[in-house]
């Protein structure tokens, strides 16, 4: 049973959503974890520091502990991310989502690709939980698709994707929504058609992405 000593943490940790058993479950490893992470050493010194008394120094640990495990959720994502196609090159997956969804269920990661010899760039965004999935589902409708000469709905990996491509600019996007809790994005620039989101979006495990919705 926690002490009256720890009440004043319960309270800041409930109205956190953050799990009680930070102070009196045993610590769990998280998986895929680094194995310099330092969670469990940061998890005893946030006990400890409630346990003092210190709860402002509490809350800073507690705060840095939400950012690593954002972190760790980062590093198991991003073998999801398709390795680049002959004539493209890539960057190392990247986060999008800003600090203060530490305290989130959302995770947002992008990788780019560039091809050197006409310029085109493509970016593939995971979207875990976010803030747009309402949004994006609407523009599913054939509604909404039949008013944009420039969207086409198609199928991908056996999941519905919308596709939007300006062929003036060679810009464009295809989306797919899995599960009402992952929304893909492939993002095109330069392109000479719409072809190569099609191909990156096919080239993504699609059950695999959906399957870490829940961690």
């Amino acid at each position: 049973m926690l002490s009256a000593m720890h009440a004043p943490m319960v309270t800041l940790l409930s109205a956190c959503g953050l799990p009680l058993l930070l102070l009196a479950a045993p610590v769990r490893a998280v998986e895929p974890a680094a194995p310099d992470s330092g969670l469990e050493a940061q998890v005893s010194e946030f006990r400890a520091l409630v346990g003092a008394g210190r709860y402002l120094r509490a809350l800073e640990e507690l705060r840095h502990i939400a950012r690593q495990v954002q972190e760790q959720r980062l590093l198991a994502i991003r073998p999801l991310f398709p390795a680049p196609p002959p004539g493209w090159t890539a960057a190392a997956p990247a986060s999008s989502a800003g600090q203060e969804e530490a305290w989130s269920r959302r995770l947002a990661a992008r990788r780019e690709y560039r091809r050197e010899e006409d310029g085109a760039i493509v970016e593939i965004t995971l979207d875990y939980h976010g803030p747009e999935l309402a949004g994006a589902a609407l523009a599913f409708n054939p509604l909404f698709v039949v008013g944009d000469a420039r969207a086409r709905l198609l199928e991908v990996g056996g999941q519905k994707a919308r596709a939007t491509f300006d062929p003036g600019t060679g810009d464009g996007d295809l989306r797919i929504i899995l599960g009402r809790e992952v929304l893909v994005t492939v993002r095109g620039r330069h392109l000479p058609s719409d072809a190569p989101l099609a191909d990156f979006a096919a080239r993504l495990d699609l059950p695999a992405v959906l399957a870490r919705a829940a961690d």
